[in-house]
């Protein structure tokens, strides 16, 4: 039985979790006929996933696993809790434009269901980084706090681009899907800033920054290579994001 909530809020709450998680969210059919507005609860998806990370690294931190594999199972959590859909957007960019000569050559690299050594590689190199950052924020015992606020900012800058950045494709998930609701996307980066500060605080302002700067660069990339933005291009941007801003933070608050 798929409920219908007449909430707005937790409607657009609970549609951004069905979009970008894994969790069993059920919804009536009619409750997607808004979330063309319900971009401005990206961020708030982000709490959910930093948050429940987080805690399985308390968790392991208190049965004495150790800052590496508590990091590892962090890790591990955000994965299983998005379905990987961030991490396999990452793979298929980095197949696609760096293994593809045209736009139409990259997007078909990108649509293709196999992954290459581009993909392979930047899987390492970012799952790996970000075990070790957040193992060291772990040791310097802000690592509740930068999960948490990492997950929300790399979420934030999504929906602006759907909205100010056209699809490369015209069809695809993220088109279906397309948040064209403007105030609810500037939205999503109010209440972003605003957790990421009263989660760090005005050292935050400069891991906002950096955030920001990753998101400008990553669409920038994304508008070069192939037009515009596709579903894969914002799981990558994510990914980025989610990473640059935890350096960020271990750079600013350790």
């Amino acid at each position: 039985m798929h409920a219908f909530i007449h909430s707005p809020i937790i409607r657009d709450i609970f549609i951004c979790i069905s979009l970008l998680t894994r969790l069993p969210v059920q919804l009536d059919e009619r409750a997607y006929e808004h979330r063309s507005a319900a971009g401005w609860a990206f961020p708030l998806v982000g709490v959910v996933v930093g948050t429940a990370s987080a805690l399985i690294g308390i968790l392991c931190m208190i049965l004495g696993f150790g800052p590496n594999i508590s990091a590892g199972c962090v890790v591990m959590t955000s994965l299983i809790i998005t379905g990987a859909m961030h991490a396999d957007g990452l793979a298929d960019c980095a197949d696609g434009f760096w293994g593809g000569w045209t736009i139409e050559r990259r997007l078909a690299i990108m649509k293709d269901s196999h992954i290459g050594a581009y993909g392979v590689i930047a899987l390492i190199l970012i799952i790996g980084l970000q075990w070790q950052i957040i193992a060291a924020l772990m040791q310097a015992e802000i690592a509740f706090i930068a999960l948490i606020s990492a997950a929300v900012l790399s979420r934030a800058p999504l929906p602006l681009i759907m909205v100010r950045i056209p699809n490369a494709r015209g069809a695809g998930l993220s088109h279906q899907t397309a948040m064209s609701d403007q105030n609810a996307a500037y939205g999503a980066l109010v209440l972003a800033a605003i957790v990421a500060l009263i989660m760090m605080g005005i050292p935050g302002a400069w891991v906002i920054g950096c955030a920001a700067g990753l998101a400008v660069a990553a669409t920038a990339l994304a508008r070069w290579k192939i037009g515009g933005h596709t579903g894969d291009t914002l799981g990558a941007t994510q990914m980025l994001g989610e990473t640059f801003t935890l350096l960020a933070a271990l750079q600013f608050l350790a």
